[in-house]
């Protein structure tokens, strides 16, 4: 197990490991490459046994490091400062969580005061909340290729979607998360101690259950229809994909169909393209066509997550 420790100098910024069983620190396991990489505040951390993430609540960045080199990569860094923050005095963004392909972080506002706390009526209370970020997207061949882009579909308690003020959990600290349900620390404003834990239903997300493309190919005889492969294949966790289509496929027809009944999705099409009763059919023009289908939660519930899901599919008709 490995725990941040922020020096007050910036002389003892590392991770310390600690063997499980035997409780004792390992330092050829340590990490003293924190302070060289800039990463002078080291606080929440996560690993996928290949690369460890260190959340700084200074920078507004989470560092990268290999677990076993300890060395800094800097080609996995996320970026958390966005152009929301600039509405607010502070954003205080420093405990992570990940389930391998997003990322998400908590965050409240502080005034700039040492204990890091704001009064409920202030606008900046306003962006307390878990922020996401994609970790991976796809290329044709389905290798995992780093994004780091924040997602607004995946987030909840922000602006984007309901406070988590209104809630009591307007200082989340600490996140965990089994996949169906995530677990958010909240700090007592006086006595700096955790003060409860709020917990919030990742199994409600509004998801897509199946997604299938049929090409278009029109003959004097007959009106061909095949099916279009995605790439990757289709998972409701996967919100983004690429196609391709032969340029003789000159329209396609698209059949969502939610993870839940009751769940609606609309979709919007970029360049053109008519809706029709039994699916979705559009044209294809040479080149790249985007579809976008919004799935909505039925659920009003205010702590369930995301409320919306978007699902993008980049379709390229060949020359």
């Amino acid at each position: 197990m490995w725990v941040a420790n922020d020096g007050d100098d910036n002389s003892d910024d590392k991770l310390y490991a600690y063997d499980l069983i035997t409780k004792t620190n390992i330092p050829g396991k340590n990490f003293n490459t924190l302070s060289a990489a800039g990463n002078n505040a080291p606080n929440g951390i996560w690993s996928d046994r290949e690369t460890l993430w260190v959340a700084d609540d200074s920078d507004d960045k989470l560092y990268a490091y290999d677990l076993t080199t300890k060395t800094n990569i800097p080609g996995k860094e996320i970026t958390t400062k966005s152009t929301d923050d600039e509405l607010h005095v502070d954003l205080f963004k420093s405990y992570i969580w990940s389930d391998g392909d997003t990322m998400w972080v908590s965050a409240f506002s502080r005034n700039g005061t040492s204990d890091w706390t704001a009064a409920a009526t202030n606008r900046e209370d306003d962006t307390a909340g878990i922020y996401a970020y994609n970790m991976w997207t796809n290329n044709v061949q389905g290798n995992p290729v780093w994004d780091g882009s924040r997602d607004t579909d995946k987030e909840f308690g922000n602006l984007i979607t309901t406070n988590l003020k209104y809630k009591g959990n307007d200082r989340p600290r600490g996140i965990w998360s089994d996949g169906a349900t995530m677990w958010v620390a909240e700090k007592d404003d006086y006595s700096g101690s955790m003060s409860k834990i709020y917990a919030y239903r990742l199994s409600n997300a509004a998801s897509l259950g199946a997604l299938e493309l049929t090409g278009h190919v029109p003959s004097k005889e007959y009106e061909d229809f095949e099916k279009i492969q995605l790439h990757p294949s289709f998972d409701s966790g996967t919100t983004r994909y690429i196609a391709s289509v032969p340029y003789a496929t000159e329209s396609l027809t698209l059949l969502p169909k939610t993870l839940r009944p009751g769940d609606k999705d609309g979709v919007s099409y970029s360049p053109t393209g008519t809706a029709t009763t039994e699916g979705r059919q559009f044209d294809l023009d040479v080149g790249e066509n985007t579809i976008s289908i919004t799935v909505a939660n039925a659920d009003t519930s205010t702590t369930s997550l995301p409320r919306t899901r978007t699902y993008t599919v980049d379709v390229t008709r060949e020359f």
